[in-house]
């Protein structure tokens, strides 16, 4: 096969092994016809709002200098039949070796790591930049998007703690990052014990110090969110609801008001830039009642 004859929808025109089937699909056969997927009746490509709430995951993505771990609070909360596919974000956690310098590169990266775990449908839910990470995901077209939960997102407004992420990244000792995280939330007594700690130490194993600075640097130029994700919120057509701290210092809840109509807004009191930690049984509830919102 000649591949400058291939469209690739792999990011920047990548090729991927699904161009090259729909490719070879296409070609004729020994006996002149064209090769064909196996057809199926019309009814099986058809999910009922129930259905596609049991099968597709709620997809969790993490906000910046954090890890997948962050939802483990909020997960054993969640409805029995709300199933959950936690992700990694590029230069973060299990993906430290492999960077992104944009919101869509960050999008791309998801949408192949969903793909190489079959996943398809999703009900999406971003936190911070995994926000807007989920909101730049729903632009790319390569997932069906059931619902959409946003908790404090990136992307809604230029305003940025920018010294809250540069000492995220650069933290080097126990004492400094307890000090960034108390920003991070209303009441740091919600913090879980040793939560320092074991951040830092999960910074040290990954090595990607460097890589979350280097991040920041792009994805926050001069202190300011270097991405707009208003447009992506609007076209929504999914049950969409976002959740926000009235007291959160890293990227104001004010965002919230640049919500569309159609979504549910929550503003919580008491809490800051992380409900998933510091309100995880209302944050569940919350997601819950977004999937359950499908049918």
């Amino acid at each position: 096969m000649d591949l400058s004859t291939v469209s690739g929808t792999g990011p920047r025109g990548r090729i991927k092994k699904r161009d090259i089937d729909a490719a070879l699909a296409g070609r004729p056969d020994r006996s002149g016809g064209i090769q064909t997927e196996p057809t199926e009746s019309p009814a099986s490509h058809v999910a009922t709002p129930a259905t596609a709430r049991r099968t597709a995951p709620a997809v969790l993505i993490h906000g910046f200098g954090a890890d997948r771990s962050v939802w483990r609070q909020v997960v054993p909360l969640l409805e029995p039949d709300v199933t959950t596919v936690s992700l990694d974000l590029p230069g973060h956690g299990a993906e430290a070796a492999r960077p992104a310098k944009s919101i869509e590169e960050i999008a791309f990266a998801l949408s192949d790591q969903l793909e190489a775990m079959g996943v398809r449908d999703a009900h999406l839910v971003g936190h911070s930049l995994g926000g807007a990470a989920a909101l730049a995901l729903t632009r790319i077209g390569r997932l069906t998007v059931r619902s959409v939960t946003l908790l404090a997102p990136g992307g809604l407004g230029p305003e940025i703690n920018a010294g809250f992420i540069a000492g995220l990244a650069r933290s080097t000792t126990v004492q400094a990052l307890e000090r960034w995280l108390a920003v991070m939330v209303g009441d740091p007594r919600t913090l879980p014990a040793g939560y320092a700690q074991a951040a830092l130490r999960q910074m040290e194993k990954n090595g990607n110090r460097d890589v979350l600075a280097s991040m920041a640097e792009a994805l926050f130029p001069d202190g300011t969110q270097g991405f707009d994700l208003t447009p992506a919120l609007a076209e929504l057509g999914v049950p969409t609801r976002l959740v926000w701290g009235k007291l959160d210092r890293v990227a104001p809840a004010a965002h919230a008001a640049r919500a569309p109509g159609f979504a549910a807004v929550h503003l919580l009191d008491g809490v800051g830039h992380v409900p998933q930690i510091e309100a995880p049984a209302l944050t569940a509830r919350l997601i819950a009642e977004t999937v359950r919102s499908c049918g």
